[in-house]
């Protein structure tokens, strides 16, 4: 069984650098740390949805070819 915390840790060596500060968000947020990348939570929520369209169009695109 994986973390969350190893799985955000996975995702910075495999997804495009453009999605680290989300995902380093994400895993600040399950440490804890009361720390942000994101200089508003519009811009953060912005990331959030445009991360999650990217993740189901690369699995669509990569892991649905049967």
């Amino acid at each position: 069984m994986i973390s969350k915390i190893d799985a955000g840790e996975y995702g910075l060596k495999h997804v495009p650098i453009e999605w680290h500060p989300i995902v380093k968000e994400a895993i600040d947020i399950r440490k804890g740390v009361k720390n942000t990348h994101y200089t508003s939570d519009e811009l953060r929520v912005k990331d959030t949805i445009g991360f999650s369209k990217y993740i189901i169009s690369y699995c669509n695109t990569h892991l649905l070819k049967v």
